[in-house]
């Protein structure tokens, strides 16, 4: 497998703080046949200059400079240029461990898998992962969908090695946040086989100027729809899924990381207008999705929280501050 380039695409905007990290995490893997891509997106502080530093001093980074246009249009600025056999993603406040890439393509080898994904930390600092790894094959794309439904897989970019052929003629939604969301169903239909290690190997930096923690702007609020409307897509278009993705736009939409409230850029006309058009969607879907087989492994708690939801939105919001680590 050395022969086989793995393209690693780093989309970065003011975020010098964090960069030489990441950049240098990925610089010592392993496994070490690499073109490292790092696009800076109209940074205002000295991410550009920092990009530039490490393209003289290792030959396998290339470096894009853009005007800002988003991280959806600097991750498809790195795809329209890989040269490599796989792809992967690292955000540039994140860092990954040493062996990743190594692990994640032995995985793809070993399992004829078209997408490889490990365990992440959150907010982890420099913690050992604890070890007692599992691994699980996932054939098909009714299997795969089912377990990103239920949260066993993540629809997240950044803790995945892909096939580069997934990625043919297919680019990120610019304009709108939860990219990954809106991209997930186009891959999962072109991936016949993916496989999962708990094996942490990614560190996720959770920032307060995170997306889901700043204030919404409208942005958002399209961003949300549009996500939604992907997999009403699919819910309508495709028989074989419809209960899966029934269950994945119910637990979208109740989620409290999906509520709209009105703030100095959201109006609350809009805001209500926008809630109300989710909560019509979730009651159209919910029969489907309580008629899913991975509803019945769901919590208790949670098919609860869904059915007063049905009931009734403002309760179960009520809800939600006590229990919300459960119920979502």
């Amino acid at each position: 497998m050395r022969n086989k380039m793995i393209s690693v695409i780093v989309p970065i905007y003011n975020v010098e703080e964090y960069l030489e990290k990441c950049i240098e995490s990925i610089l010592v893997q392993s496994y070490s046949n690499l073109e490292i891509i790092l696009i800076n997106d109209g940074s205002h502080d000295n991410c550009g200059r920092i990009c530039d530093d490490y393209q003289r001093r290792d030959n396998r980074i290339r470096v894009i400079h853009q005007s800002n246009q988003g991280v959806s249009a600097a991750r498809n600025a790195g795809l329209n240029t890989v040269l490599g056999d796989y792809i992967g993603f690292v955000d540039p406040d994140d860092w990954v461990e040493p062996d990743m890439y190594q692990h994640l393509i032995y995985l793809i080898a070993e399992t004829g898998a078209d997408i490889a994904q490990c365990g992440v930390f959150v907010d982890s600092g420099n913690r050992a992962d604890p070890g007692g790894h599992s691994l699980k094959i996932i054939e098909g794309y009714e299997a795969i969908f089912e377990h990103a439904a239920d949260g066993r897989i993540s629809v997240v970019l950044w803790c995945n090695l892909y096939q580069a052929s997934l990625w043919e003629g297919l680019r990120f939604s610019e304009g709108h946040c939860y990219e990954d969301a809106i991209v997930f169903p186009a891959i999962m239909q072109r991936c016949t086989r993916w496989v999962y290690s708990s094996r942490k190997l990614y560190h996720y930096n959770r920032r307060n100027s995170g997306i889901v923690r700043m204030e919404k702007d409208l942005t958002h609020l399209k961003s949300k729809e549009k996500a939604v409307e992907v997999y009403l897509q699919l819910y309508h278009g495709k028989p074989e899924y419809k209960q899966s993705a029934a269950f994945y736009l119910c637990g979208l939409i109740a989620n409290y990381r999906w509520l709209v409230c009105p703030n100095s850029n959201i109006d609350r006309r809009k805001a209500k207008a926008h809630n109300l058009a989710m909560n019509k969607i979730f009651r159209h879907c919910f029969n489907d999705a309580v008629a899913a087989c991975i509803y019945k492994k769901t919590s208790a708690l949670k098919r609860l929280y869904w059915r007063i939801y049905n009931f009734s939105p403002l309760i179960a919001r009520h809800l939600l501050k006590a229990f919300k680590e459960n119920l979502c």
